[in-house]
């Protein structure tokens, strides 16, 4: 029988039972199962950089947002809204939830009076925005799709709460009256209506 636990040739598998003849099957020895030195070096190299890539990368997905929101607000400021939205929208790809991102669209939404953006990005805007004067545009922007949405004491409350925050805004009483008409407190209505300096354009 073959001795497995051998396995030398000439020794099991020839020569009539003769020990010591033929030869050995041998394998090189990587002294000891370690690797050498400089391939212990390499990977320890590749191990390092490996590391350092992935956390470059990281700290670029987390600067990213705000590097963009910074573009979309530069392009505000000149009056490029298109620019300014493709900016915001990259950043909120990369966080959903990043605060300038979603200003930026709110503020957008406003200037164009887009009612389904400003529905959408202005409620989170004003929980985030700690000036009250930068807010007040917004409440009073919201204000005005309430009314159209015939949420009418929606629009009274939200012209209030623009009131509150800037109280030179223009524009407040004209919702704050419709409003009332909506909710049928006419008489009130007509006074409000009436103090009011200047219809809004929206009107």
């Amino acid at each position: 029988a073959v001795n497995l636990d051998r396995l030398s040739c000439g020794a099991d598998l020839g020569g009539g039972g003769r020990r010591g003849g033929g030869f050995k099957l041998s394998l090189p020895s990587l002294g000891g199962g370690k690797l050498p030195k400089p391939a212990m070096g390499a990977v320890a190299g590749l191990v390092v950089v490996g590391v350092l890539g992935f956390g470059a990368y990281q700290l670029y997905q987390l600067s990213r947002p705000g590097s963009l929101a910074s573009d979309g607000f530069a392009a505000l400021a000149r009056g490029d809204h298109r620019a300014a939205r493709q900016a915001f929208q990259e950043a909120l790809t990369y966080d959903a939830q990043h605060d300038e991102a979603q200003i930026g669209m709110a503020e957008v939404a406003v200037a164009e009076q887009k009612d389904g953006d400003i529905r959408r990005f202005v409620p989170n805007a004003v929980k985030a925005i700690p000036d009250a004067r930068r807010r007040a545009p917004l409440r009073l922007a919201l204000a005005w799709v309430f009314l159209a949405d015939e949420r009418f004491r929606d629009a009274y409350n939200e012209a209030i709460e623009a009131q509150d925050d800037d109280p030179t805004l223009s524009g407040v009483d004209d919702v704050r009256g419709l409003a009332m008409v909506g909710l049928e407190e006419a008489d009130d209505a007509y006074d409000v209506l009436k103090a009011a300096s200047v219809f809004s354009a929206r009107l």
